[in-house]
């Protein structure tokens, strides 16, 4: 599992956006919002890269950033973004990851190399 959080300025973007939310009660914030006109940006920025992860394209996030998004309600702002939950996340990175498996070797028949994939796909087998 990536233990990655994300930089400095990720983690300052994030903490100035929960403060945000919290005042406000939403992340969304207009561009002419009363605050750093970078957390408007950002956000956008947050936006975009979780609409691409949810149609399955590369995503830039961690799943410790998308999961700090989701807990501060950043896909419940937004009725274009599905209302993901944890599990929700962890699943598709795995089968986004199984898919780039796919596209890189031609198949699905992960080897050992990649000892996450394998398991995730263990489990999947056993629900089905």
């Amino acid at each position: 599992e990536d233990d990655y959080i994300g930089s400095g300025d990720w983690i300052s973007s994030y903490k100035a956006l929960e403060k945000f939310s919290i005042k406000f009660g939403t992340t969304k914030v207009p561009p002419n919002a009363e605050v750093d006109c970078d957390l408007s940006a950002w956000t956008n920025e947050m936006h975009r890269t979780l609409s691409n992860f949810a149609k399955g394209e590369l995503c830039e996030l961690s799943f410790q950033q998308i999961e700090k998004l989701i807990l501060i309600g950043f896909c419940t702002d937004r009725a274009d973004l599905p209302n993901l939950s944890r599990s929700d996340v962890i699943w598709l990175k795995r089968f986004f990851e199984l898919r780039r498996y796919k596209d890189l070797f031609g198949d699905c028949h992960v080897t050992s190399d990649f000892p996450g994939l394998v398991e995730w796909i263990q489990q999947q087998k056993k629900l089905f």
